[in-house]
């Protein structure tokens, strides 16, 4: 697991951020997953925004693409079969 810190880029001037993130990588057989906590505050007009979001996200993926491929392949023929007259 690797912990660095994270930057927000629009905050309008004057306001800033305080927060971390924490992720983790997952290699599977069919795919790679990256898993992240981010977790602090936003500051900005003398206020306090507290923050804390949980991130899936999928970075390689080899079945789903595979089964999907087929399935469009599929689904073509099917409509080249219907539009002959």
């Amino acid at each position: 697991m690797i912990e660095y810190p994270v930057s927000f880029v629009g905050l309008p001037i004057g306001n800033r951020e305080d927060i971390t993130r924490r992720a983790l990588t997952v290699e599977l057989e069919s795919c790679t997953v990256e898993l992240a906590l981010d977790s602090g505050v936003l500051l900005g007009s003398g206020r306090e925004l507290p923050l804390c979001e949980v991130e899936v996200e999928l970075k390689r993926l080899i079945l789903l693409i595979m089964v999907l491929e087929l399935f469009l392949i599929k689904r073509f023929l099917v409509l080249l079969e219907k539009m002959k007259f």
